[in-house]
C-alpha cells in the first residue's frame, strides 16, 4: 500500500479523520465550524509530517507510535470531567511540549487520548520517554495519590495494510532496568552455553535468554568491584523481562533449576574472560530457593558450580532469591554450607518490610538486601522502611545492599541510611559484559541528573585499591 493511502487509512482507523461517512448532520454553529477548521488544520499538519517520516524512515517508526490514554482518568472524574477537561488537556499538552524533542510530534486523538510519534531516539528511549510522560501527566493531575494506572501508554503498530495493533505498555517501574537496545553481543555465547546445558538435561525453553550485568557499588570503599548477572528475555521489540520473570507465571521447580544452571555456566565463561584480561572484579549470580529446596536439584546445581568455579570460587557471590518466610535455621545453614566452598560469600534478597534477620546471621549470610525495582510504593512512603531495614540488619551484624536505585533521591536515602552496597540505573547503566573493577565518584548520580545523562564511570583501579576491591565483600 502506498505511504499516503497507508497514512489515510491508519488515521481513519485511529479516529483522527472521517472514514467516508456521508450521513447528513445538523448544521454546525459558527463556533463549531471554526473549531472544525482549526482541528482539520492541526490534523492536516500532523498527517503531512507523519507521512514524511514514514516515506523516508519507515523502519524507524516501528515501536515509536504511542497513545497516551486518559480514559481511566475520565472515568475517575465522572460528572466532573466536563468541568475539568480543558485543564486536563492543557496539562497534557504542557508535558508533551516540554518532553518531546523537535523530531517528535503529537495530536489529540479524541476526548481522552493523544497520539504521539517519537523521532530522533532509539526504540528503547522512545518507550521510556513515553512512560515518563505518562507518569508526569499523572503526577500533575493526581498529585501524590497512589493511582499509578490511571494514565496509560499503548504502542501502536501500523502494518502495510493500514491495520492497527495496540498493546498496553507495563508500568514504568517494570521497565526501568536500563537494558541496552543491542544485546546481541552475548547471544552466540549464550546459545553455546544453553546447548551445553541442554546436553546434560532439559533446558526448559531458555534458548533465547541472554545475560547482562548490573554493576554494584561498595558504598564504604567507593569501588564498583561486583557485577551481578541478570538474565533477560525479549518479549516484543523493545520490552524485556529480567530476572526470574523470564520464566513467566506458573514456573515449575525444574525451570528454576534450568535457569540457575544456565546462569552459572554463563558466569563461568564470563569469569574466565575476566581472568584472561587480568580484571580484579567479582561476579554475583542469583540462585532461587526452588533450585536448592530438593536434594536432587540441589546436587545438580552444586555440581555445576563446583565445575565452573573450580579454583576461582573467591570471585563468586551467590544471591539467594525467593527464600520463604519462616525458613528453618537448620535448612538455611545447610544451604549456606553447600554453597560456601564454591563462592566467597552468600547474600539474600528480601521484601522491603523484612525485619527479623536472626536466623540469617546464625546461618552464615554475608549480607541481606532489597530490590526497589519490584516495589511500586511511592518513594516518600519507602523512606522509613529503607532505614528500618538497615537498622534490623545491623543489629544482627549483617551487611546490606539495595538494588533498583533508580533516582537520585533514592540514592541519597540509601547512602544516608548506611547501606553497604547499591546498584541501579541512577548510579550506572547495566553492561553487556562484566568489566574491570573501578573507583566510583560518589557525586556522579547528581552530575548525571543535572546534565540529563546516565550514571557515569569513575577511574580505573590502581595497586593501592587492591584492599578496597577484594576487601569490599569480606
Amino acid at each position: 500500500m502506498a505511504t499516503n493511502s497507508l497514512i489515510q487509512v491508519a488515521m481513519a482507523r485511529l479516529g483522527l479523520t472521517e472514514a467516508g461517512d456521508k450521513t447528513k448532520t445538523p448544521a454546525a454553529t459558527a463556533g463549531e465550524r471554526a473549531a472544525k477548521v482549526e482541528k482539520e488544520g492541526e490534523l492536516g499538519h500532523f498527517e503531512q509530517r507523519l507521512g514524511r517520516i514514514l516515506a523516508r524512515r519507515q523502519h524507524e517508526v516501528d515501536d515509536r507510535v504511542y497513545i497516551i490514554a486518559l480514559d481511566k482518568w475520565r472515568v475517575k472524574m465522572g460528572d466532573r470531567w466536563q468541568k475539568v477537561c480543558n485543564n486536563v488537556h492543557a496539562t497534557v499538552r504542557a508535558v508533551l511540549e516540554q518532553r518531546l524533542n523537535k523530531q517528535s510530534l503529537y495530536v489529540q486523538r479524541d476526548e481522552d487520548s493523544y497520539l504521539v510519534v517519537m523521532g530522533g531516539v532509539t526504540a528503547r528511549e522512545a518507550q521510556l520517554r513515553c512512560l515518563i510522560i505518562g507518569e508526569e501527566i499523572l503526577e500533575r493531575l493526581a498529585g501524590r495519590e497512589n493511582v499509578l494506572d490511571l494514565v496509560g501508554v499503548k504502542t501502536v503498530d501500523i502494518d502495510e495494510d493500514g491495520q492497527l495493533h495496540f498493546q498496553d505498555l507495563p508500568p514504568l517501574r517494570r521497565v526501568l532496568e536500563e537494558i541496552p537496545d543491542n544485546v546481541s553481543a552475548n547471544a552466540s555465547r549464550t546459545a553455546e552455553v544453553a546447548a551445553a546445558v541442554r546436553e546434560e538435561g532439559t533446558i526448559g525453553g531458555l534458548e533465547d535468554v541472554k545475560f547482562i550485568y548490573r554493576p554494584m557499588l561498595a558504598v564504604r570503599t567507593k569501588v564498583i568491584s561486583t557485577f551481578m548477572s541478570l538474565p533477560i528475555r525479549q518479549m516484543y521489540r523493545s520490552f524485556f523481562l529480567s530476572g526470574y520473570d523470564v520464566l513467566g507465571q506458573g514456573a515449575i521447580a525444574r525451570q528454576y533449576l534450568d535457569l540457575d544452571r544456565l546462569t552459572a555456566r554463563t558466569a563461568g565463561n564470563a569469569l574466565n574472560r575476566l581472568l584472561n584480561q587480568g580484571a580484579k572484579s567479582l561476579l554475583a549470580l542469583p540462585v532461587h530457593y526452588e533450585t536448592l529446596a530438593d536434594s536432587r536439584r540441589r546436587s545438580e546445581y552444586v555440581n555445576i558450580c563446583a565445575k565452573e568455579f573450580h579454583g576461582v570460587a573467591n570471585r563468586i557471590i551467590y544471591e539467594l532469591v525467593g527464600l520463604p518466610d519462616g525458613i528453618p535455621q537448620v535448612r538455611l545453614t545447610e544451604l549456606v554450607s553447600l554453597l560456601r566452598p564454591h563462592g566467597r560469600a552468600i547474600i539474600a534478597r528480601f521484601p522491603l518490610g523484612r525485619r527479623d534477620f536472626t536466623a540469617f546471621r546464625i546461618g552464615g549470610l554475608h549480607a541481606v538486601g532489597i530490590d526497589l525495582y519490584n516495589n511500586s510504593t511511592r518513594e516518600e512512603n519507602m523512606m522509613r522502611d529503607i532505614e528500618e531495614f538497615v537498622v534490623a540488619a545491623n543489629q544482627n551484624k549483617l551487611k546490606t545492599f539495595a538494588l533498583g536505585v533508580r533516582t537520585t533521591s533514592l540514592y541519597t536515602a540509601i547512602v544516608a541510611a548506611g547501606y553497604d552496597y547499591a546498584a541501579g540505573h541512577a548510579l550506572t547503566s547495566v553492561a553487556q559484559t562484566p568489566d574491570n573493577a573501578y573507583v566510583y565518584r560518589m557525586d556522579l548520580p547528581f552530575l548525571a541528573a543535572i546534565e540529563g545523562k546516565s550514571g557515569g564511570k569513575g577511574r580505573a583501579p590502581t595497586d593501592k585499591d587492591e584492599d578496597d576491591i577484594h576487601g569490599a565483600d569480606n
